[in-house]
């Protein structure tokens, strides 16, 4: 189909006729600290390496789909994921940080890289520096932070009861 003179545009039916469909993995997401990840094939065989910017807000543990880039001489397999399958965890627990308008979980976990975002009306009342207990309810797509919700606030950080309810 010619858009404007010179200008063409390629029939999808076409393309999807001699170009097959991109491999895809499913597999368990392996996070790192510094936000890039590993997937364990289901399948099994080699990991795939995820850069830190097409982890598709994966976090640990997560059952995820990923889309296969294309092989390269002695380079480590690579992808981007695509879809996140199944949640390994919604909860996560932390240190509460208030602000005036909001607050962020500084979740305990060393494989969780972001902190959770918590409104100011959703802190059940956590006082700064406090362990609680935050639930992910949503992760806009352009949100370097997923959004959260306090559900239990767990007390002073050191306090044995504490720590214990923490693990």
């Amino acid at each position: 189909d010619e858009v404007r003179p010179g200008k063409y545009l390629i029939n999808p039916d076409f393309l999807s006729r001699i170009s097959p469909p991109e491999p895809t993995v499913t597999g368990t997401v392996d996070m790192k600290q510094t936000g890039k990840a590993y997937i364990i094939p289901e399948q099994g065989g080699e990991d795939i390496f995820i850069a830190a910017n097409n982890t598709y807000h994966a976090l640990h543990g997560d059952k995820v789909k990923v889309r296969m880039f294309p092989k390269r001489p002695r380079k480590k397999l690579e992808g981007q994921i695509v879809e996140i399958i199944k949640r390994k965890k919604e909860q996560f627990v932390g240190i509460i940080e208030v602000f005036k308008e909001f607050a962020f979980l500084l979740p305990d976990s060393q494989n969780m890289p972001f902190d959770i975002f918590i409104p100011k009306d959703s802190i059940l009342g956590a006082k700064h520096g406090e362990k609680a207990v935050a639930r992910i309810t949503d992760w806009p797509e352009h949100s370097k932070s997923p959004f959260g919700e306090v559900v239990h606030v767990l007390g002073k950080p050191g306090v044995n009861q504490v720590e214990m309810q923490s693990i």
